[in-house]
Parts: structure tokens; sequence; C-alpha cells
């Protein structure tokens, strides 16, 4: 049964929501109440008027004249451009009409309590997915469509849980492009370069969803509490909205998920002594990071000893060091298209988990590469335990 709200509920919920730049995840932090209510607290009062505007998302840039001999305008033009603010907001509430009627899963049961390590962090770190990536072989490195994505994905995941200790939490980090395009129009939202795609826009994202849906209960049955960050990235700013809406959406009944606010560029976690940052790397240069985020985060910079910022981006292996802080990048498990392949990136593909201790920091890390991934599949295909 629906939410009923009040007209002075729905304004309030309005006010709110305007007064966080039109965020409805800040709007239930501000407000107390879940994501879901924020979302049918707006559709209400988009349907009852109480917002009056949000259709309207051009706005006047500058308008030009031309004046007559005696001041009399002869013409005149209007230069509008979109409202990026109102653009997001609008995309936001139509991401979440469209999966409001997933039903929430059922809990996955937990470990006994007495199995899990409390003092480590395990954070599975997922660079530039690219779903719906599509490559012809004869042109670039491999056949490659989105078949072939979810079960290396799906496989590499399962190898890095499979490796990894089971530790009280667990971090799911996707640092930015799990999706290769973010609309049907397969093409980057910032430069509008045409890009390679497999598949029907809604079969990507019902793709997507399943294999993210996968990881996460996966990682569920090695660890009590699973942290999901999404990080949107270059080729997918909006479509990441669906992935924060979905997995909100799916696991709204089990406490044990938490689904992480990502409004900020560059997203933080204070573990023991480990100050935990990442960002996609698209945006400010990566030499500059560990003074944005000390910047930022003073305090937390101040209590702790070990601080790194990952990211994604480039898909291949960075690592630079900076007095207090380790900026490091990560590969990605997706084939070169015909550009990056003509371009010269030759980096390998891998996906990896990192392991922080409270005290120590980092204490180890496991690698699955897209080979032994497949082999790891395929040989539990052939056992008959393969997952689909």
């Amino acid at each position: 049964m629906g939410l009923k709200f009040s007209d002075d509920e729905l304004r309030k919920y309005v006010e709110v929501w305007e007064a966080c730049n039109f965020n409805q995840l800040a709007t239930s932090a501000k407000l107390g109440v879940s994501r879901h209510s924020v979302h049918r607290a707006l559709k209400r009062a988009q349907d009852a008027g109480i917002i009056e505007d949000m259709n309207e998302t051009m706005f006047l840039k500058r308008r030009s004249t031309l004046s007559g001999p005696d001041g009399e305008t002869k013409l005149q033009w209007k230069i509008e451009e979109a409202d990026k603010v109102k653009l997001d907001a609008l995309a936001q509430i139509a991401v979440q009409t469209l999966i409001d009627q997933i039903p929430p899963l059922a809990p996955i049961p937990s470990l006994s309590p007495d199995i899990y390590m409390d003092d480590m962090l395990t954070n599975y770190l997922i660079g530039d997915a690219h779903g719906g990536a599509y490559v012809w072989g004869r042109e670039a490195e491999e056949d490659y469509d989105l078949e072939i994505w979810q079960e290396d994905l799906m496989a590499a995941v399962d190898r890095l849980v499979a490796s990894s200790p089971p530790t009280r939490e667990a971090v799911m980090l996707n640092l930015g492009d799990w999706f290769h395009a973010d609309d049907r129009k397969s093409v980057t939202p910032q430069s509008g370069n045409q890009l390679d795609t497999d598949g029907r826009w809604a079969k990507v994202v019902e793709t997507g969803l399943k294999v993210q849906r996968h990881a996460i209960e996966r990682m569920l049955q090695k660890h009590h509490t699973v942290r999901v960050v999404e990080i949107p990235g270059n080729h997918d700013p909006h479509a990441a909205l669906i992935l924060i809406a979905a997995m909100g959406m799916l696991f709204d009944a089990n406490p044990r998920v938490i689904i992480e606010d990502t409004q900020r560029y560059i997203w933080t976690y204070e573990y023991g002594k480990n100050l935990i940052s990442a960002c996609h790397g698209d945006k400010a240069p990566l030499a500059k990071l560990p003074c944005i985020l000390s910047a930022d985060y003073p305090q937390a910079w101040g209590r702790t000893e070990f601080r790194t910022i990952w990211h994604g981006h480039f898909h291949s292996k960075r690592v630079e060091e900076h007095p207090g802080c380790t900026v490091e990048g990560f590969r990605s498990l997706v084939a070169k298209d015909k550009w990056h392949w003509d371009q010269g990136y030759r980096s390998l593909r891998d996906m990896q988990s990192v392991v922080l201790h409270k005290e120590f920091g980092e204490i180890e890390r496991h690698t699955a590469g897209v080979k032994l991934a497949r082999a790891g599949r395929a040989a539990r295909a052939q056992e008959g335990t393969g997952v689909d």
C-alpha cells in the first residue's frame, strides 16, 4: 500500500530535496527516512503540481538583440542550454520510477559469528567493467561481447571471494564505467565519440544488474557486511544511478548490505588507521589527489597512518607514492576495442582484492587474471558446479 503524504509533508520533502541540490540520497539522510520514501514523496509532489518546473530543463544563457537606428527592437535571439542539475534530478526520478517495483531479495544467512575476522577489511576493486562493450577479434584483441563480459566478471568475483579471508566487513568498490555506454545512443557523454556496443540497451542494463547482484550475493556468503560503492565514470555518469537505485531496492530487506553515498567525486572511508579513498580518475590530476584528500578531510588524515586513493579510468596498473599517501590505478578485465588496440594499449587484464588490517595497513592482496578466471569457470562447469 502506498505511503500517504499531506501537502505540508510533500512541501517539506521538496524543500529539503532542493536544499540538498536535488539529490535523493542526501535528502533521505537529512530527513532520516529511506530513499524510496523520498522518491515516492517527490513523485506525489510532481503529480500534485507542487514541483512545477522540473520538466523545464532549459535556462536562458544569453539574449542577443538587433536594434534599429531609433533604438527599437528589430530582432531578438535567445540562447538556451540544459540545466544539468535539473537533468540529473529528472534522471534520478526516472530511474527510481523504473525500478520501484523490484521486490527486495530475501536476506542471505550469515556465517557463524566466530568465523569472521574483526580486525581486517577486504576490498574488492572492480576497475572499469565496461559492460556492453563489443570487440571484433579480427580488428582488435579478441572476440568480446556481453555474454563473455558476464562470464569473465562473475568468474573473477568467484575467484577473489574464494581466495580472500572471511573478514567481518568487505567493500565492493566499482571504480566507474560499469557500463560501456550511458544510454542507447552509444556515445561518450562528454565528447560524443561513437562506441562499439553489443546488444540492446535494456539487455545491457539487465545483464549489468544481474552481474552486480551476483557479486554482492557472493560476498555476503563470505562476509557479514558488504559495503557497496558505485563510482560514476565518464562513460556512465547517469547509468550509474541505475546501479545505486537498483541495488538499494534489491537489498533493501538485507541490513548486511550498505549502499554508500558517492555523490562527491572522491569517496572516503576510515577503517582503523587506514584512510581509504576512491574516484574514477578522469577529473582532477592524479598528482593533486593527495593534497585534495588532506584538504577535504584533515581530521581523518591526522587520525590515520595508511592512506590510499584507488582509481580506474586508465585500464592499467599505476602506483604513485606521495608523502603520506599512495595513489593506485587498477586494471580492467574488459578486452581492448579497436580504438584502444590501434592506439597501442596493451595492459594486462585482471581484478584484485586488497586486505587491510586496522593497525598495520595492507597485509595481503589477491589477483584474478582474466585467463585464471576463465580457467576456474571452465573447471567448475566441467564439474557441474558452475553458477549462472
